[in-house]
């Protein structure tokens, strides 16, 4: 009995849907995005310029995201390596320190979460135009020709819309 009852109620909800969606002031309406996400990683060497300062020296295509690493050069001569995940926990811990900074402005920031359609490397994180140039021609042009590209559909209003605002009221 519950079964035909919850099959009933879904039809007449299903139903109810259709009816209201015929009147286009209360018609959901959707707009579609092509999503980029890389399918490989890049490898940045970023070296500090000035003390605290750091430039992207260079950035090579590797062929996971997984392999992705940033390799950070101080001006002292000392050298560390950071993998994805390390690099992702200074972002979220804080401490993003400025090889962290130089590092997100170029290919590295679509491995960080940058969206590759809306995000473009910043030609001044890079030492030189000469090197932005390089790099924007051979990995950057590489890693968009592979990304994998999911189109979805989401509300242009309403819950989860962009034109959707919130507000919340606190009692005290």
């Amino acid at each position: 009995m519950s079964k035909t009852f919850s099959f009933l109620a879904f039809v007449g909800l299903f139903m109810c849907c259709i009816a209201c969606g015929t009147d286009s002031d209360s018609a959901i309406q959707y707009e579609t995005e092509v999503v980029s996400t890389p399918t490989q990683g890049v490898v940045t060497t970023v070296k500090e310029v000035r003390e605290g300062e750091f430039k992207i020296e260079d950035e090579e295509a590797v062929p996971t995201p997984d392999d992705s690493r940033i390799i950070a050069k101080w001006s002292d001569s000392t050298v560390d390596t950071f993998t994805l995940d390390e690099a992702r926990l200074e972002e979220e811990s804080g401490r993003r320190g400025g090889f962290m900074t130089a590092a997100s402005y170029g290919l590295m920031g679509y491995m960080m979460g940058r969206s590759m359609g809306g995000f473009r490397p910043s030609s001044g994180a890079y030492v030189d135009q000469k090197t932005y140039n390089k790099v924007s021609n051979g990995a950057g042009a590489r890693m968009q020709q592979t990304a994998k590209r999911t189109t979805i559909s989401k509300p242009k209003s309403g819950f989860g819309g962009k034109s959707s605002s919130s507000s919340r009221s606190y009692g005290g």
